[in-house]
């Protein structure tokens, strides 16, 4: 199992990042539950033998966690209905504790016990969500949506 090379998300970074790159983000405000006030991605690297696990904190760098913010959002809000929520790049999930947990559609992470697992060829890269309450919501909204689909 690989590891990410973890780094604080800095504006500059951030500005370097490709967002259709990122496997996995969480956004959690003031105030939501864990890691309140935290930005987490999951970005894959271009040579895909790496994974860059980014944090910031709206407590310790408030610009760059706005900015990030904007990234991840910004679609949905101008979104103006479903069908167009469905053509993002990102499948969201909130948690309704305050936690929002964007998912690059164009990847499968597998579940395990307490995290998720993203593959490339023979590569497994960690992917571990900032609390475990984020984590269960998460898998339970995953499994809501892949039943109804299956009955659908």
């Amino acid at each position: 199992m690989v590891r990410p090379i973890t780094k604080k998300l800095t504006k500059t970074i951030l500005e370097s990042i490709d967002k259709y790159k990122i496997v996995y983000a969480e956004v959690a405000p003031p105030g939501a539950m864990g890691n309140s006030g935290g930005i987490i991605l999951y970005v894959r690297q271009d040579n895909d033998a790496e994974m860059h696990y980014f944090e910031s904190s709206i407590y310790e760098d408030e610009e760059t966690y706005l900015l990030a913010e904007e990234m991840l959002f910004g679609p949905l809000e101008s979104a103006n209905n479903f069908s167009d929520l469905e053509s993002l790049y990102f499948d969201w999930y909130s948690d309704g504790r305050g936690n929002t947990t964007f998912i690059n559609k164009k990847v499968n992470l597998s579940v395990r016990e307490s995290y998720f697992v993203y593959q490339v060829d023979d590569l497994e890269f960690l992917i571990a969500p900032s609390v475990l309450g984020v984590f269960y919501s998460v898998v339970y909204q995953m499994n809501a949506h892949n039943s109804a689909q299956s009955a659908s």
